[in-house]
């Protein structure tokens, strides 16, 4: 069976209810407002505070830093964000001040955490767990692509189908998983032991890490929609990466090496930053038998450039020259400017072919 991959980026996640872009900014400006009273400074959100002077003693031991320092660091995120643009460039921008960017990523870690506790994926109530609602989530792109592995199959022909799928993604957030885990329990009415299996067929590569830890149980992840301001976010904090941090080789290989071994590639909710190009092909071309991607509310402009940069970073087979390297007909990139679901609609059959094909 030839293998898919699905690149998805903060407009794929934005189905489920994230924020994306300028709206992730206001949220980390919120949670990093401070305040004063008389002589006394604070951050607003006194959890945040709390959870931030914990990890940078842990952090910066045996340097200090006053309360005031803290207070500075998160005024400066807060202050900045409307002119930033991005949260990424402007961890950059600050990249010699290591309190502001160890700042910056817990408020990262915690507003993605609030986005998922927010989010159409969360089963968690005040104090226990719920089933999922698949009606809520019926206009999400992912819930389109569990349809086309499920057609026409048991449990066994599933996994299959989806061990052939890889998932590239440029997001913090674990909705991927949090979905596979609970609409396939519901539809195959899955025990543990077929849970683990789902796992293991399941090939998220987390280009910048994700939030919290991957472990689950029958209702999804464990901490996933749980309150951010209970969790000890130190570990998540630390590890994550923001886009002009260096990626270590490693990644950089892993991901080349999934790209190239899959016969399509779809880019869902991307925005194609040259930065971000570069982590998926280098100074190597992948080869390709087509490519698929959403471009929704961008201006033909960008488009055309998009287009120009894909057919530079894809090659194809000259399937009447011995097996020949060729560039990437036109007729092979299919650019749509719409929502991730709505590409999942328009191009349902194409798709089930591809991702289903043996």
């Amino acid at each position: 069976m030839s293998k898919t991959a699905i690149i998805v980026g903060a407009g794929a996640s934005h189905e489920f209810n994230l924020p994306v872009g300028e709206g992730l900014k206001k949220k980390i400006s919120d949670l990093c407002q401070t305040s004063s009273q008389g002589r006394n400074q604070s951050i607003a959100n006194s959890n945040f505070e709390d959870s931030l002077q914990r990890i940078v003693r842990s952090a910066f031991e045996p340097k200090t830093y006053t309360q005031a320092d803290l207070v500075r660091a998160a005024y400066d995120i807060s202050t900045n964000m409307p002119l930033a643009p991005s949260i990424d460039n402007f961890l950059h921008t600050k990249s010699e001040n290591p309190l502001v960017v160890l700042t910056g990523k817990l408020a990262i870690a915690h507003c993605i955490h609030q986005a998922e506790r927010d989010s159409l994926l969360n089963t968690t109530t005040s104090s226990e767990y719920e089933p999922l609602d698949f009606w809520r989530v019926e206009k999400t792109w992912i819930l389109k692509l569990f349809k086309i592995l499920a057609a026409q199959s048991n449990f066994e022909q599933f996994i299959e189908k989806l061990n052939n799928v890889e998932f590239i993604s440029f997001n913090y957030d674990r909705c991927i998983k949090q979905f596979f885990i609970q609409s396939t329990k519901q539809y195959f009415n899955l025990d543990q032991q077929n849970l683990n299996k789902l796992e293991k067929s399941l090939n998220i590569t987390y280009v910048y890490g994700h939030i919290g830890n991957l472990d689950f149980h029958d209702f999804g992840i464990y901490d996933f929609g749980r309150d951010p301001n209970l969790l000890y976010q130190r570990s998540e904090a630390l590890e994550i990466q923001t886009f002009t941090e260096s990626i270590h080789q490693r990644t950089k290989y892993l991901i080349h090496e999934k790209l190239d071994s899959c016969s399509h590639h779809i880019f869902l909710g991307f925005g194609f930053l040259d930065i971000n190009m570069d982590i998926l092909f280098g100074k190597n071309a992948i080869k390709t038998e087509g490519v698929f991607a959403t471009t929704f509310g961008l201006s033909q402009s960008n488009i055309s450039d998009i287009k120009s940069s894909l057919s530079d970073k894809f090659y194809a087979i000259d399937s009447h020259d011995s097996g020949g390297m060729i560039d990437l007909p036109e007729s092979q990139i299919v650019l749509r400017d719409c929502e991730c679901y709505k590409f999942f609609e328009i191009h349902d059959r194409i798709l089930s072919r591809i991702i289903t094909s043996s």
